[in-house]
């Protein structure tokens, strides 16, 4: 009898390769502390975190630096933000596959990437890449998949794109935010990959192809994305007439005028539509839209961001029995949603911002729907009367911003279960529940403004450990800050503005990108551990002591800083333009003690649009350094002690200035004449100050402008937001409102 042996081996990383990743960390800058388990005393690489390595020969075949899932269902992302310059040491990993640099802060695409020979997966979406895109990516004959989806505008491809023709396994390709502008040979190059199933092309800014008489569409051509571009119906219908295949095509604020082309009405096989955002159709009634009811195999459609203005109940489906997905956000659908049952096998539904009225039907026999998002409509009546409580996999539920009223019981949260993500602020309802329950669910979401939870702070809610967005603001809650909010190691987002909420600041989760603690009974000193948030507003409370908190490296990421109407003192920090200068875009320091001069660092703010200090005791004149803030838009350094004269470089380098404020002040020596090149200006206050000389008569030039009253810059300053990954639904920005500008204009 033969006796097999089985060994199990354990590999270990190849040394050589462990340097090459040791070479590739010292470069990069690690805010998120990424690569804690990467150190040289660890001799497996194989065990470090973003790390895969073949498990028969231990050679590193992927590297996975992508965005990172908050708590534990993956849903909900955040990017872990390297930064610095990408190695070529990776050309040590000569078996590597699969590598994902997404979701970072990069600037440049390195050349050597094409020297990768085995790559078949390439992951270079959402970074702040600037420059080109380099054609020897083109070398990479493996490559299945190709993401470079760019954060920014400032990527292109130079002279041609037809390295990428070379490409001939590639089966996956995206180049959002890429310009293509001079690479007029775009559209026979793409169409030139054979196996290519999946294109996405948003704000590619592409130039019209000059011959199409070569076009080669993939035979394979399955899933297509086009988007804010400057296409046309002729050139889509060219290129998509044997499309036949197609099962997702979306055409995205691309602004196409017409009717509805032909080829639209042949893909018999397509399961996915989208045509959201700027899209104009030959009318927008129903009965311009018949063309849906001729897709019967639709299982997905979306019309958002358009000017569809039609009855709900009056939309006619081919595949009504089939649908499964309807987007309809941010248009203008009126009627009810009686009809809504018809549709029998829906799973996501978000009508959101359009005009619909009435009462929410009986839901209870639409068990398949999982999401139902209708904030900012005009609905009326209650919630729990529609049977929502029996949907058995509802993950998602938003009627926010409604006129539903209605007192809700532990009872009619029984069987959400499965609920993740719940918003119901904007509405009249009240909550009775004991101070004991615990609910049934885990949110990662959790809006609950204007609820009136208070006087005491719910202590349900530390039950809910995967809280990544929080928002109980308006609650009448008059108590501390618990003790336990710290444990939310998730959370991203924290509203809890307008309580009464008393005592001081605890050390909240270093994860917080948005805090709105603002109209409260806080009071002193603010932890260090603050500057780390994008959105920071602690606005009309009584904090107090110097903002000297400021001063970490994490400020560098603050773009909304709102410490307004507090009890702050001392010298304005220096902190504001050293560790912020990229990153601030707004500032609000008006109502407090600060003294002594306007920090010369202020000027270091370059992108700086709304900057408030009205009402301290500063002194000395405006610094010169404030003439590089040519972005500002509001200047209010009203109410101070402000000397000296009216700088002539504010009319000449603040050309894009809507409110300056220079009232009470002790200001002297004329109006100079170039604040008349303030060709934005709305509000333009100079009273009770000791200026001399003769008003000049080019005011009268201002009297147009000046009498507006009202302005969409005032309504938009700020928004900040994160989207929950799964099935791509839901965004959550976070919108500021420059409350002080609107009570003054208004």
């Amino acid at each position: 009898m033969t006796q097999h042996i089985i060994l199990q081996v354990s590999c270990i990383c190849i040394e050589k390769e462990r340097q090459a990743l040791l070479s590739f960390k010292h470069n990069i800058s690690d805010p998120y502390n990424f690569f804690s388990s990467w150190t040289t005393g660890a001799d497996d690489c194989c065990k470090w975190k973003g790390i895969r390595c073949d498990n028969r020969t231990g050679h590193i075949i992927g590297l996975d630096f992508g965005p990172k899932a908050w708590g534990t269902d993956g849903k909900v992302y955040y990017c872990i933000e390297l930064q610095g310059e990408i190695n070529p040491s990776l050309l040590d990993l000569p078996f590597l596959r699969y590598l994902d640099l997404s979701c970072n802060q990069f600037v440049r695409i390195p050349r050597f990437i094409g020297s990768l020979g085995k790559l078949v997966h390439l992951d270079l979406s959402h970074n702040f890449f600037v420059g080109n895109v380099p054609p020897q990516l083109g070398n990479i004959s493996t490559l299945k998949h190709l993401d470079i989806d760019n954060d920014n505008e400032q990527l292109k491809v130079v002279g041609t794109l037809e390295w990428i023709s070379h490409l001939s396994s590639l089966e996956y390709l995206v180049l959002h935010s890429v310009d293509l502008h001079s690479a007029s040979d775009w559209l026979v190059s793409i169409t030139k990959l054979p196996l290519l199933r999946t294109l996405r092309l948003s704000y590619t800014y592409s130039p019209h192809p000059t011959s199409l008489l070569h076009l080669n569409s993939s035979r394979f051509l399955e899933d297509l994305s086009l988007s804010q571009g400057n296409l046309t119906w002729p050139l889509i219908n060219q290129w998509l007439n044997q499309s036949y295949n197609m099962v997702q095509l979306r055409l995205s604020n691309i602004e196409l005028h017409g009717k509805v082309p032909d080829f639209l009405n042949r893909m018999y096989s397509l399961e996915y539509l989208g045509l959201s955002g700027n899209f104009y159709l030959e009318g927008e009634k129903t009965e311009d839209l018949k063309f849906f009811s001729n897709l019967s195999n639709l299982k997905a459609l979306d019309l958002s961001f358009n000017s569809f203005s039609f009855n709900f109940s009056e939309l006619s489906l081919g595949s009504e029995k089939v649908i499964e997905n309807l987007r309809f956000g941010e248009n203008e659908i009126v009627g009810s949603l009686d009809d809504i049952k018809r549709l029998s096998s829906l799973r996501i539904l978000d009508l959101s911002n359009n005009k619909l009225s009435g009462s929410l039907p009986d839901m209870s026999t639409m068990l398949s729907l999982e999401a139902l998002v209708i904030r900012n409509n005009q609905l009326v009546g209650n919630l729990m009367g529609s049977n929502i409580g029996h949907l058995p996999n509802l993950w998602a539920l938003d009627i926010s911003s409604n006129l539903l009223e209605e007192t809700m019981y532990e009872a009619h949260f029984s069987n959400f279960s499965k609920l993740e993500y719940l918003y119901l602020s904007g509405n009249k309802f009240k909550l009775n529940l004991s101070t004991q329950w615990i609910p049934p669910f885990q949110l990662s979401v959790l809006g609950l403004g204007s609820f009136q939870l208070g006087p005491k702070f719910p202590t349900w809610l530390q039950t809910q450990a995967n809280l990544v967005y929080l928002d109980i603001s308006s609650n009448g809650i008059s108590y501390f800050i618990p003790q336990w909010l710290p444990n939310l190691t998730d959370l991203w987002s924290l509203n809890m503005s307008h309580n009464m909420l008393r005592g001081i600041l605890p050390d909240l989760a270093s994860t917080l990108f948005v805090v709105d603690l603002s109209s409260n009974w806080l009071e002193g000193p603010v932890p260090r551990n603050y500057s780390g948030t994008k959105f920071l507003s602690l606005s009309r409370n009584k904090f107090s002591g110097t903002i000297s908190f400021l001063c970490t490296d994490e400020f560098n990421r603050c773009m909304h800083l709102d410490l307004s109407s507090n009890h702050f003192s001392g010298k304005i920090s220096k902190c504001l333009g050293k560790y912020a200068r990229d990153s601030l875009r707004f500032v609000n320091l008006a109502n407090n003690k600060f003294s002594g001069e306007i920090p010369s660092s202020i000027g270091y703010l370059n992108m700086i649009a709304s900057l408030h200090l009205r009402n301290n005791t500063l002194i000395g004149e405006l610094p010169l350094s404030l003439k590089n803030c040519s972005d500002l838009k509001v200047l209010d350094i009203g109410e101070n002690q402000l000397s000296g004269g009216i700088p002539e470089w504010i009319g000449e380098s603040l050309t894009k200035l809507k409110v300056f404020y220079l009232h009470s002040n002790e200001l002297k020596g004329s109006i100079p004449k170039s604040i008349f090149l303030l060709q934005s200006i709305r509000i333009l206050d100079l009273s009770l100050n000791n200026l001399s000389g003769s008003i000049p008569t080019c005011f009268s030039t201002y009297s147009t402008a000046m009498s507006k009253s009202y302005d969409e810059w005032f309504q938009h300053q700020s928004r900040y937001g994160f989207s929950i990954l799964k099935n791509g639904l839901l965004s959550f920005p976070h919108t500021f409102y420059d409350y002080e500008l609107v009570m003054c204009v208004g």
